[in-house]
């Protein structure tokens, strides 16, 4: 059980609290499903990883690789990341000294630093948005044009 849930789960004088346990459990489930170390058999989202390889994999993994331009060794895979992360913090940090950021800046919360992304402007309408969306009722419903109230039926909705 992690740390931060015990004094939740557990009472003054050390039995199990049913709820909170329950939900320290289905927290962890959650967690678990995220990362991929369990699985829903016959789930689509939540299936086994596995299942996501073609199934002559091993037998061309070479090619498997080479088709998604990655190289098979980790260490290299790592590096490359890292090497990339490392050029796009330095434009990011060049960007702030330049203050051409578009706003984004590196302000104090909570004594902690945080990065603070200003609010977008409204956008414009796109054209073919206009095309394809039939007028509204006013209450933001939108109802095709050949549609009537009058002619509505429980079937017909």
């Amino acid at each position: 059980m992690p740390e931060q849930w015990r004094a939740a789960v557990v009472d003054d004088r050390g039995q199990v609290e049913r709820i909170p346990y329950e939900l320290c459990l289905l927290v962890s489930l959650r967690d678990a499903l995220r990362r991929q170390d369990i699985w829903v058999m016959g789930a689509n989202r939540w299936r086994n990883p596995e299942n996501d390889l073609p199934a002559d994999f091993e037998d061309n993994r070479d090619v498997h690789y080479a088709a998604t331009r990655q190289p098979q060794d980790a260490g290299e895979f790592i590096t490359t990341l890292q090497s990339e992360l490392h050029a796009s913090l330095d434009r990011f940090e060049q960007a702030l000294a330049e203050g051409t950021t578009g706003g984004v800046a590196i302000v104090r919360k909570h004594r902690e630093p945080w990065i603070r992304v200003p609010p977008r402007g409204k956008q414009e309408e796109p054209e073919s948005l206009a095309r394809t969306v039939p007028e509204g009722d006013g209450n933001g419903v939108a109802r095709s044009p050949e549609f009537s109230w009058e002619r509505a039926t429980p079937s017909s909705c």
